[in-house]
């Protein structure tokens, strides 16, 4: 039995951040967990990406990508494939890369009522 009692340490200290989760009334999940409207399946074999998304009716969606590894890329948007509408099924790109260099991929999401327009050049 002397086992167990770490575990149920462990499971008691879950079960009360779940408690206090509850009573706070937002649950607190982490920011690297993609919610419904962004979560991106990449599959790579060889030189051919596959992306997938469940599009919802009222977003945009824009697919980005990075070529580094590290955490200060610089993410910019792949060239056509900038801010498709949402048509309420899962939608899947099919595109060749070159397999000597990583990309990394990413999903943009925005809500289409809220999107602005691109900017406009001032009048004179």
């Amino acid at each position: 039995m002397r086992r167990a009692a770490p575990m149920m340490a462990v499971l008691a200290a879950v079960l009360a951040a779940r408690a206090d989760e509850k009573s706070a009334g937002t649950p607190r999940k982490p920011s690297w967990l993609p919610d419904a409207h962004r979560a991106l399946f990449v599959c790579v074999v060889e030189d051919q990406v596959t992306l997938s998304w469940k599009s919802e009716k009222g977003y945009l969606y824009t697919i980005i990508y990075t070529d580094k590894p590290s955490g200060d890329a610089h993410w910019q948007p792949l060239p056509g494939y900038i801010r498709m509408p949402g048509t309420g099924r899962t939608e899947t790109l099919q595109f060749r890369v070159d397999p000597t260099r990583p990309r990394r991929f990413n999903l943009r999401v925005e809500e289409a009522s809220k999107a602005s327009e691109a900017p406009r050049p001032p009048r004179r």
